[in-house]
């Protein structure tokens, strides 16, 4: 489905979830920016999981990464810090705990992802996303936005750290352009 002005390899799916990948039941947005088939090798997949303006349509404008399938977050933006299980329901918020939903659909998708798209699994990468460096065993890599560069955010990373804990096995970290 191409809904913008210039046509690009873009292709829009709805998944339609409830527990335990989402807190209750509902549907996401998932683009994914594909290069075109010039051989059977695997590819590798980029993550683009920061959230400003980033809704389903915003996602799909995005530029291809060449040679790259390109994932992008989804709508409704609950995104990689995970919700509040009892988010839209009428439980206190002591009837619950914050949960990664995202990263269930994510890890839940990889399996497809992998076969339909050719992904190598030794060369997916996650942008902008604090959340991966915590899944050293499902990343090659994450590159950082720049309010992870502790010069020009001093304080950020420490808000990290103290809202996910001490990183236990983090994925490499690239802070240049690929």
């Amino acid at each position: 489905v191409h809904i913008y002005d210039k046509p690009r390899p873009h292709r829009f799916y709805m998944l339609w979830c409830d527990p335990p990948l989402s807190n209750v039941p509902g549907f996401y947005h998932l683009s994914l920016t594909c290069p075109p088939k010039t051989s059977d090798e695997p590819v590798p997949l980029y993550v683009q999981a920061w959230w400003w303006d980033f809704g389903w349509s915003n996602a799909g404008a995005r530029e291809a990464v060449p040679g790259c399938v390109s994932l992008s977050t989804e709508s409704p933006w609950n995104l990689y810090k995970g919700i509040h299980e009892g988010s839209g329901t009428y439980k206190a918020f002591d009837q619950g705990i914050v949960q990664g939903y995202w990263l269930r659909r994510f890890e839940a998708l990889l399996p497809w992802l992998k076969r339909e798209y050719r992904i190598d699994p030794q060369r997916m990468v996650a942008m902008s996303a604090d959340w991966a460096w915590r899944h050293g065993d499902l990343f090659a890599a994450v590159r950082e936005n720049l309010c992870m560069i502790p010069k020009r955010s001093p304080t950020y990373i420490h808000a990290e750290r103290f809202f996910w804990g001490p990183v236990k096995s983090s994925a490499r970290a690239s802070s240049r352009s690929t």
